[in-house]
């Protein structure tokens, strides 16, 4: 099973996709929601960047399941389609990789590394 190091790096590296993903969209105001969570990922402060996720407004309106990335909303895309379930995507793997660390950090549990979608 994936050491505690192997579980930081695959939430380090859905992190950076997630802000790829947003700063190549020219999604600037939730990509800075994302970087204390990378940051404290990066520093090794594990407990810290759960709850910097945790303190990301997901669910209610005006919450990150509402970005819609388009034109309309001042977003630079691709194509709306593909870049919208890219976002779902990445918002998966990043909210499972943080979770799995959670589950090792509480329980000692194991949990499969996740699969990070390439946000280039």
């Amino acid at each position: 099973m994936p050491s505690l190091d192997e579980k930081r790096e695959n939430a380090i590296a859905a992190a950076k996709a997630m802000l790829t993903l947003l700063e190549r969209c020219r999604e600037f105001d939730w990509a800075a929601r994302f970087y204390p969570v990378l940051d404290s990922l990066e520093a090794y402060d594990l407990n810290n960047a759960v709850a910097r996720y945790e303190e990301i407004p997901f669910a209610n309106m005006g919450g990150f399941l509402d970005l819609l990335l388009c034109k309309e909303n001042g977003h630079t895309v691709r194509d709306v389609d593909s870049d919208n379930q890219l976002l779902g995507s990445i918002r998966a793997a990043l909210t499972l990789a943080i979770a799995n660390l959670v589950v090792y950090l509480k329980n000692q549990l194991d949990q499969p590394l996740v699969a990070v979608p390439d946000a280039t």
